[in-house]
């Protein structure tokens, strides 16, 4: 188990390794069940799912032998609100945080959901299972999963037994907690990227919506301005003109395309009226306030 498990590098695989590591000690163990935790039941969000007292608890088969397909005893999805299968003993096992023993000459009801099964291993009918909660070994508030192992017919349920599974479960629990660590990483990771994606393309959308708006405004801009009977012209502060109006050239007459600001102060402003005209536009410069 501890030299499989870490090769799995997404809860699918890793739920497949461990259900095939199991599987090869069918005398030990002559069936097993291993369950992921949910929170909707639907497995949606499987990998990134855990068991606390404040959601509802809900698991789905990830792995299972020993066990024919459709069996009662391994349902694909379990309710702990309702009472089918074992789940009356999950409840237990999620609730003390242990292994919990199941014999079935103990439960008549429990002993149906395993009659008629062609076991493996020895061949012998199973007597008893023990389901264990997965739960990382730096926390008791969460529980990822459950191992569910049918025990060995032919031999006791001693200290070494349980030690075995405990060691078992406690192996499956460190791994599990790493791959959902990582997987909970990636997860950030790609929201982020998906969120900084998504953000870019507002973004674009919005520069282009203003260019879309700022050209509506030059537009609406020039029709005002062509229509206009004074002198309209827009210059920067280099004197490089970006627009001049018709009404601009009809009044400055047959003039230069390239004429300067300064020339055009002396053509536009009477001549008793330059020094004014240019004080304003150096107090423009200076202020930037309307003149």
């Amino acid at each position: 188990m501890s030299e499989e498990i870490p090769r799995a590098r997404n809860t699918d695989t890793y739920w497949h390794l461990a259900t095939q590591v199991l599987s090869r000690n069918a005398k030990d163990i002559p069936f097993s069940l291993l369950y992921s935790a949910e929170a909707d039941g639907h497995g949606s969000e499987s990998s990134r799912t855990r068991f606390s007292d404040n959601n509802q608890q809900h698991c789905k088969l990830r792995g299972s032998f020993g066990l024919p397909k459709g069996s009662p005893a391994g349902p694909e999805h379990l309710d702990f609100q309702q009472d089918h299968g074992f789940t009356p003993y999950f409840r237990q096992a999620l609730s003390a945080r242990k292994p919990i023993i199941l014999r079935f000459d103990q439960d008549p009801i429990a002993a149906e959901l395993v009659r008629d099964i062609e076991w493996q291993g020895f061949g012998d009918p199973c007597r008893a299972l023990v389901i264990c909660p997965l739960n990382p070994t730096s926390s008791k508030d969460n529980i990822l999963g459950f191992m569910v192992v049918g025990l060995n017919p032919r031999r006791p349920f001693d200290e070494d037994y349980l030690q075995f599974i405990l060691v078992t479960s406690r192996l499956l629990s460190t791994c599990l907690t790493s791959i959902l660590l990582h997987e909970e990483d990636i997860g950030r990771r790609e929201r982020t990227i998906a969120n900084a994606e998504a953000m870019k393309y507002q973004l674009k959308e919005q520069l282009t919506l203003s260019q879309q708006e700022a050209e509506r405004n030059v537009s609406k801009f020039k029709r005002f301005a062509e229509r206009a009977d004074v002198g309209i012209f827009l210059i920067g502060l280099d004197g490089v003109y970006s627009y001049r109006n018709k009404a601009w050239f009809d009044i400055l007459g047959t003039v230069e395309e390239d004429i300067s600001l300064n020339e055009a102060w002396d053509l536009l402003i009477a001549e008793d009226c330059r020094e004014m005209g240019q004080n304003k536009f150096k107090e423009l410069l200076e202020t930037k306030q309307h003149q």
